[in-house]
């Protein structure tokens, strides 16, 4: 089973990216009774790099356009992990 598939057995409903993010797909949360997919916010800005776009540009595209939109319970969750 793979982790879209996986997702989809916990909640039907559940908000996926694109198919090309699914490297930064790491796992799911819990909201309020509902599985949700979890991204890694660092690897959807390094997927954005390596298709063209600076860090700068890379990372206001994720925030303004991916991290910041609400469609419902069913949003994916996002998460920042500490860079070393």
């Amino acid at each position: 089973m793979n982790k879209r598939e996986h997702i989809a057995e916990l909640n039907e409903n559940a908000i996926l990216l694109e198919e090309e993010f699914d490297e930064a797909l790491v796992g799911v949360q819990e909201r309020n009774s509902v599985f949700v997919p979890l991204y890694d916010i660092h690897k959807l800005i390094d997927i954005y790099i390596e298709k063209g776009l600076s860090g700068e540009d890379a990372t206001d595209h994720v925030y303004t356009n991916i991290v910041n939109a609400y469609l419902g319970e069913n949003t994916p969750a996002f998460y920042y992990s500490f860079m070393e």
